[in-house]
């Protein structure tokens, strides 16, 4: 069986101010760092057998200091869902802008691409395949994934088998902690968005995207 410690990357200014980043290479804010060195902290105590990473700069940079001078293994196909013309944007924003995809998003979210990006189904696909190539690479392994908030509620979902349709109703917070077991007999989510070692640090809900 392989265990999966998925870690949503450290807070960054779009997070914190509500704007959709997708594949935008936004840094961590300074909140963002020491949040990552809080999750750091914590998962030393894990013996980890491979860190893997979302390329984007937001993962890479909370990946490497929870590695600590360790190889972190870059992973595109764990970046966040690619957002299109709706990049930088807010929900109000996106609204006024582009009310047909608005109004297509509430009628089937999962099959409903951002205009020039991704659909749900579309994360899906490439994140599981991604995920079920590392728990091969590592079949009774400890793997550290740094990932992003969209990227997690897909794998969560996916996982529990329910619909993709439940994302807006899974809470995932900056360096949150999601465990999952995975293995040819199945798969379950051991734990979900914990935050405990956060309990200095700002985790108010941010945008997930």
């Amino acid at each position: 069986m392989t265990t999966f410690y998925i870690i949503r990357h450290g807070e960054t200014d779009y997070n914190r101010n509500g704007r959709y980043q997708g594949q935008m290479d936004i840094p961590l804010n300074e909140d963002g760092r020491r949040q990552s060195e809080m999750i750091a902290d914590r998962m030393a105590t894990v013996a980890l057998d491979a860190i893997y990473s979302s390329d984007l700069s937001r993962a890479q940079v909370t990946a490497r200091i929870i590695a600590r001078g360790r190889e972190v293994a870059l992973e595109p196909r764990l970046r966040e869902i690619h957002v299109g013309r709706v990049m930088g944007m807010s929900n109000a924003e996106i609204r006024q802008q582009f009310p047909e995809f608005w109004t297509a998003t509430e009628q089937d979210p999962d099959h409903t691409p951002f205009p020039g990006g991704e659909s749900a189904v579309d994360l899906q696909r490439r994140t599981m395949e991604a995920m079920a190539a590392i728990a091969a690479r590592y079949p009774d392994g400890r793997v550290a994934v740094v990932t992003h908030g969209g990227v997690i509620k897909v794998i969560a979902a996916s996982v529990m088998e329910m619909p993709l349709a439940i994302r807006p109703k899974i809470v995932l917070d900056n360096c949150s902690l999601t465990v999952v077991e995975w293995s040819d007999r199945g798969r379950r989510v051991r734990s979900l968005n914990d935050t405990g070692h956060l309990a200095q640090a700002p985790c108010d809900v941010r945008a997930d995207f």
